[in-house]
């Protein structure tokens, strides 16, 4: 049985031994809500003033308890002292949030006044018991309440913000005095907001209370984890999608080749982002290098769901990014981030048929498979200075035009007699091997942006078959790089990039490719000469110097 602890009525600021500071609200709604809790069988402690009548149908009994406060003070204090012996904690009391700062020890000397006599007494904000208990239980069920009187349940709605974010609440209920009875705007932990009824509001707060969460146990990565290159990656990726996300929303990347290990981010983006390396379902316990999404769980059952061959992407329906195509499976209530149950609607509903999910009330959950780079897409996507080539490599080719010329890696449209590559066929050009390029030799070959994608004995080979080479590439290879829609990591024992690419719908494209130094190049007989702030020209034979880009 599960013990609920749930404030009524006013809780004044005390003035002097017999006065107090309160408002004009008896706790008639707290108390209907109490008897809803004691109905449902939970052990339920209600705390209210001292000089509040209790409802002839609460009685105080072995699961029924009454404390009594004397003021604002002893009301906190209560909570401070006892927060850590209950489960859940309706915050539904009319506090003072106004107390003096000195208040009279005895009764107030008017006596000591004309009638019409002014004085002053000195005010300041009451301590409030809502802030102290998630600090004293950390892993409660915590639910405020905000009275504010504004017409726009938008502005509700931020006030209500303000106090769960400083309580870190699960819910905080907002209403207006004239719409309390009838109509309240739940204010969510994953900034979801839920217009509901009395009657509605009571059913949420039941399934808050009964929600079976999932915990983060920290575990330290290995320095061979923390090196690992698609580990690396991995993360990299997530700081990628996390730059898109303007607060709420998380993302799942898998580390390649290691399925049930993925990054994502820290909870509530307050850090890194952290390593996955487990989630026991059994237990309920996340296993991971840092505190990891309240997500981390049903992120987990998506990738598993898609065998671990996707990113998972979860955007509110704030979030401007967030895709317009409708969901075909929707979950019919709102569901509590990082439980149970919204784990069992994704393991139930989310398949290689259906790979995304509308979650009432705060977005959905898309599963876009990772796939190798597609080099049409990405000519077609990412900005042109991506493709350019310094002026004198374009002259050089434009002036070998009419010879044995052959370009690599050109994509559809090349500027040479031949083309070799191996992921897409020249419109312009005669497509030949590996195989041809052995008994073949050319006046010119030219990689435009693309011998980084070819092995040394490759290059060596070309080398041997042509008069002239002219090639671009980078001198010194981003040990990480971090861009709007693409990550760069480097691998240090194969001397490769990895290379991760987002694309508009949010899905990813992976590749890789060498990151040659300049001895390498040197090495195999080619003449490396640098231009702009990071780039080289690679020859053959000498050329004309470099003017311009």
């Amino acid at each position: 049985m599960k013990k609920v602890v749930i404030s009524c009525g006013p809780i004044p600021a005390r003035l002097d031994s017999v006065k107090f500071i309160t408002n004009r609200f008896k706790g008639g709604l707290a108390f209907k809500t109490a008897n809803y809790l004691i109905e449902r069988n939970y052990d339920v402690t209600i705390v209210t003033w001292k000089n509040t009548d209790i409802p002839a149908n609460i009685q105080e009994g072995k699961h029924v308890h009454i404390e009594k406060v004397t003021d604002v003070f002893d009301y906190y204090n209560w909570y401070k002292e006892n927060a850590a012996d209950y489960d859940a904690f309706i915050m539904a009391a009319a506090v003072a949030n106004l107390t003096p700062s000195n208040p009279y020890e005895d009764k107030f000397p008017s006596h000591n006044y004309s009638v019409g006599e002014k004085f002053n007494i000195q005010f300041e904000i009451a301590p409030r018991a809502i802030d102290i208990v998630k600090k004293v239980n950390p892993r409660c069920c915590l639910i405020g309440y905000k009275l504010f009187d504004t017409p726009d349940e938008n502005e509700l709605a931020e006030i209500a913000r303000h106090t769960l974010a400083d309580a870190r609440a699960n819910i905080v209920f907002a209403n207006t005095p004239q719409t309390a009875k009838s109509r309240k705007i739940a204010v969510m932990a994953d900034n979801a907001v839920l217009p509901c009824s009395f009657d509605e509001h009571l059913a949420l707060i039941q399934r808050a209370i009964e929600a079976e969460y999932y915990r983060t146990e920290i575990v330290t990565l290995s320095e061979t984890m923390k090196n690992d290159p698609h580990i690396r990656q991995a993360l990299a990726t997530v700081r990628m999608y996390e730059k898109t996300f303007p607060h709420f929303g998380t993302v799942a990347v898998p580390v390649l080749d290691d399925a049930g290990v993925f990054a994502t981010t820290s909870r509530g983006h307050s850090g890194e982002p952290v390593i996955v390396t487990g989630v026991d379902h059994n237990t309920r316990i996340i296993y991971a290098s840092g505190k990891a999404t309240l997500n981390a769980a049903t992120l987990e059952a998506a990738l598993s769901r898609t065998k671990y061959n996707s990113v998972i992407i979860h955007r509110h329906d704030d979030d401007p990014l967030i895709r317009k195509e409708t969901c075909k499976i929707s979950s019919d209530r709102y569901l509590f981030a990082g439980t149970v149950e919204e784990v069992d609607f994704v393991r139930e509903n989310l398949s290689a048929e259906n790979t995304s999910l509308r979650f009432l009330g705060h977005g959905d959950l898309r599963a876009h498979k990772i796939i190798p780079v597609d080099w049409k897409r990405y000519y077609e996507l990412f900005p042109a200075k991506y493709f350019s080539i310094p002026n004198v490599m374009k002259h050089t080719i434009e002036n070998c035009v009419s010879s044995e010329t052959l370009e690599v890696g050109g994509n559809a449209r090349v500027d040479t007699k031949y083309a070799l590559d191996a992921f897409v066929k020249a419109e312009s050009a005669e497509n030949i091997c590996w195989s041809d390029v052995e008994k073949m030799h050319f006046d010119l070959v030219a990689a435009k942006n693309s011998i980084n994608y070819l092995t040394l004995y490759e290059i060596k080979m070309l080398i041997e078959h042509t008069n002239q080479m002219v090639a671009n590439t980078f001198l010194l290879p981003p040990t990480e790089k971090i861009c709007e829609n693409e990550v760069s990591v480097l691998d240090t024992e194969t001397k490769q990039i990895l290379h991760t690419l987002r694309l508009p719908d949010d899905s990813i494209m992976r590749h890789s490719f060498y990151a040659y130094t300049r001895d390498d190049y040197e090495s195999i007989g080619l003449i490396v000469t640098p231009y702009g702030k990071n780039s080289a020209l690679l020859t053959k034979q000498p050329i004309p110097s470099i003017t311009s880009k």
